[in-house]
This record gives C-alpha cells, sequence and structure tokens, in this order.
C-alpha cells in the first residue's frame, strides 16, 4: 500500500465562493447538529443551538464582521477548509477540516 501524498510546504487560503461557502456549511452543520446529539444534548436543544448560531454568525447567508472562511489549496488543489472567527479580543475559533480523498473506480 502506498503512502498518501504529502502536500507541498506551502499551503494558500482562497475564500470560498458564495456557492461553495453556502454548501460547505450546510454539510457542517449537519455534522454540527450530529455531535451536539452526540454530547447529550436532545434534538430539539441542538436543533435551537444551530439556529442560534447560524443567526449570529450570517446574515443573509453572509458571514458576519471577523468570520472568514477559506479553501485551503496545495497547488490548485483544495485540500481542505478553514473557518477563522475573530473579535475585538483576537481570534475566537478556528476549525478546520480536511478533504475526504476520492478514489477513482
Amino acid at each position: 500500500m502506498s503512502k498518501p501524498p504529502r502536500p507541498s510546504a506551502e499551503l494558500q487560503l482562497r475564500e470560498k465562493s458564495a456557492d461553495a461557502r453556502n454548501s460547505w456549511l450546510d454539510q457542517m452543520w449537519r455534522e454540527y447538529h450530529h455531535d451536539l446529539l452526540g454530547a447529550g444534548m436532545s434534538p430539539e436543544e441542538a436543533a435551537r443551538n444551530v439556529e442560534r448560531n447560524r443567526e449570529q454568525l450570517f446574515v443573509d447567508g453572509e458571514p458576519v464582521e471577523g468570520q472568514f472562511i477559506f479553501d485551503v489549496l496545495d497547488g490548485d488543489q483544495v485540500v481542505g477548509s478553514l473557518w477563522l472567527g475573530t473579535s475585538r479580543f483576537g481570534v475566537r475559533d478556528v476549525a478546520a477540516r480536511r478533504c475526504g480523498r476520492r478514489r477513482r473506480t
């Protein structure tokens, strides 16, 4: 079995397009809801938590000031996503996700 390719020494960030961001957020909110259920929240509590966060962090589908969502690029290939949340006190939150690998059939 061969080892997976290693990323280059220089990764780059590119702001996600609105379509890519919305698609990524749909999946991220579903996974967050699932994680909240796994942490013991009821389905109703988890749904309220997700909705409250959506309302606080996005207005009309756009991130509020201090929220940045990027594609992580290795060359021209998207290898992950980065959500950086800031506040007047500095960086508030960083969430990163590595992209799944596609297998050729």
